[in-house]
């Protein structure tokens, strides 16, 4: 975060500002916001794609409030060529979201629901599988969590 200029900073803000409701961006407002910044990033007026930015949305709204505060929204700033990475890895991101969503619910995976998708997958896991994915050991594996330890993108 330090790493951003003053201009930087405030650059942002007035792009928050003018796509955020009540200093929070909801993912209705986070997709236009997102179409702004890659048209502006690469001097091109394109779509882009609406699940590949809810995934966008769902990996930078880091407190899973299901809105976007301005911290998170410079946090995402800090890590946008990640995030705009994604767009070229599409049917990965689409896969990872798709599969995550059916054995999940509310945006988290119980040990239950684990076991049932690797199961249904076919594919080998130990007993502490579950356990190191879920970094924070909260009992449930949110989608960051899959993520990473799926090492798709």
């Amino acid at each position: 975060m330090n790493t951003m200029t003053d201009h930087t900073i405030k650059t942002l803000k007035i792009v928050y500002n003018k796509y955020g409701k009540g200093n929070l961006l909801t993912f209705d407002r986070f997709l236009p916001c997102l179409e702004k910044l890659c048209n502006i990033m690469n001097n091109t007026n394109t779509s882009v794609d609406h699940r590949v930015a809810y995934v966008i949305f769902l990996l930078a709204d880091e407190d899973k409030s299901g809105d976007i505060n301005f911290d998170e929204f410079q946090k995402f700033w800090v890590k946008r060529h990640y995030y705009f990475g994604l767009f070229s890895k599409k049917d990965r991101v689409i896969k990872s979201y798709n599969l995550f969503k059916k054995y999940s619910t509310h945006g988290c995976m119980s040990i239950h629901q684990f076991v049932e998708m690797m199961d249904e997958l076919g594919v080998y896991y130990e007993e502490n599988d579950f356990n190191s994915i879920n970094r924070n050991d909260d009992d449930v594996i949110t989608f960051d969590e899959f993520v990473q330890w799926l090492k798709w993108y």
